[in-house]
């Protein structure tokens, strides 16, 4: 996990989670890229929400013949752990 330049909060919390949390970082670092997304942090005052952000694809076959004919991808992003400090 790595935050971008411009997420100062994410910047400052992260090293205490790796400290504090590794397993957990670790696994959801692990259930992230099991989904291709990226993980990011949300921090409330009373826990940090661990995230992971990633394209989920409808596809469907409008012939039968079981190729692909459409796609519909959604950007989503889901809670893959949380820590309270």
């Amino acid at each position: 996990m790595v935050c971008s330049n411009s997420d100062q909060q994410c910047q400052k919390v992260l090293p205490q989670l790796r400290t504090n949390a590794p397993e957990l970082v670790q696994k959801t670092e692990f259930k992230c890229a099991t989904k291709q997304g990226s993980l990011f942090l949300i921090v409330y005052e009373q826990e940090i929400d661990i995230r992971c952000g990633f394209f989920a694809t409808s596809v469907w076959d409008e012939n039968g013949d079981g190729l692909v004919d459409n796609e519909d991808p959604v950007s989503v992003d889901i809670s893959v752990g949380n820590f309270k400090p």
